[in-house]
């Protein structure tokens, strides 16, 4: 298969994969990009994305996984909660209750 069929698959694979994320505003487009050593001596060129799009996208899939853990903290609380409540005496129930809401 050409190199070019390759990168014009893996562009259609980048867009599938950045709307299933919602992120319409990204354009998938590579380009040569120049790659450097530990030394900052110029190593090969790669076709991928540009520094500055890569690292936009890893800030935004950083954040998601920060807002996602979240929800997952909060939902084990909650499910925690739900057992502690489903062991108490209806009294206490209506007292944990009352505090919760307050």
């Amino acid at each position: 298969m050409p190199v070019q069929k390759l990168r014009e698959l893996h562009g259609d694979l980048d867009r599938i994969v950045l709307d299933a994320y919602g992120w319409n505003d990204v354009s998938e487009e590579a380009a040569f990009v120049p790659e450097w050593t530990s030394t900052g001596e110029a190593a090969p060129v790669r076709c991928t994305w540009p520094h500055d799009r890569r690292d936009e996208l890893l800030v935004r899939l950083l954040e998601l996984n920060r807002s996602r853990a979240g929800r997952r903290r909060a939902s084990v609380w909650l499910d925690r909660g739900r057992q502690i409540l489903a062991k108490t005496s209806k009294n206490s129930r209506k007292t944990l209750t009352w505090i919760a809401m307050r």
